[in-house]
């Protein structure tokens, strides 16, 4: 008679890798239709996206309807993300941009490293931003304050300060409230990009009676053709370019602002 060996069925084989609760977060800043709509259709981007995929297993979707975005305290839906954070039911958070989370600076980096405690990632689509692999937390910061402030970058160029005043005209008429900032680009010198920006100010002061603040200037800078040939951001290639240095400079301003 032939003997059978049963051969017992090993640990390993019986573990199932365990998946990743993913949960996405969305906001609409007004209760229009068009924007209910654009909410409509996020929240169905995000369900099918998370749960295309096998490694992944939807923990939820969290959205806020026609509520602000500067302070977190007034977002229920954000908060009961946290609140399900915190109760270990999700993993991972995805989220379409910096600003749909937050545009308060001091309330998304606070969002931020909170979650970070919990080991818990977001994910910025627009960004490309996943926070559970930044060495540092200064982009995030730039952008969060970005979020908030409205840049008007131009150079001493007629057709540019044209531009630019028209901008802020329609900004100023449509969004009284925005946060406006001038930064002068390509200046010969910071000379001749403040009087570049007196120009502008002198237009917005006289006719639109408002002064945008001037948020910094950029210096005219050969080296900047040569990291963009090179494919290699500027601050890396020539860190002490003075190009490099305003660009630090408005960095700075940003984020301690």
């Amino acid at each position: 008679m032939k003997k059978v060996t049963k051969i017992a069925e090993t640990a390993s084989s019986k573990v199932k890798l365990k998946k990743i609760r993913v949960a996405a977060y969305c906001r609409v800043s007004t209760d229009s239709d068009a924007q209910l709509e654009s909410l409509e259709a996020q929240k169905t981007h995000y369900e099918n996206y998370i749960t295309s995929r096998d490694d992944w297993e939807f923990a939820g979707l969290y959205y806020d309807e026609g509520i602000t975005g500067t302070k977190k305290d007034k977002r229920a839906e954000l908060l009961r993300l946290i609140d399900d954070c915190k109760a270990g039911k999700v993993d991972f958070v995805i989220t379409k941009s910096i600003s749909r989370f937050s545009r308060n600076t001091t309330d998304c980096l606070e969002l931020v490293r909170k979650l970070l405690a919990l080991h818990i990632p977001i994910y910025f689509e627009k960004e490309n931003i996943n926070t559970g692999s930044m060495e540092s937390e200064l982009f995030l910061a730039i952008l969060s304050s970005m979020a908030e402030k409205i840049i008007v970058l131009c150079t001493d160029e007629p057709t540019s300060l044209t531009d630019a005043y028209a901008f802020i005209k329609i900004m100023a008429m449509q969004y009284p409230k925005s946060d406006l900032n001038v930064v002068i680009n390509q200046a010969n010198s910071i000379r001749e990009g403040q009087r570049t920006y007196d120009t502008l100010l002198k237009a917005c002061t006289n006719f639109l009676k408002i002064n945008p603040p001037l948020l910094g200037i950029i210096r005219r800078d050969t080296r900047v053709r040569d990291a963009i040939r090179n494919q290699t951001p500027l601050i890396n290639r020539f860190p002490t370019s003075e190009a490099a240095e305003d660009v630090i400079a408005i960095a700075r301003k940003l984020i301690t602002e």
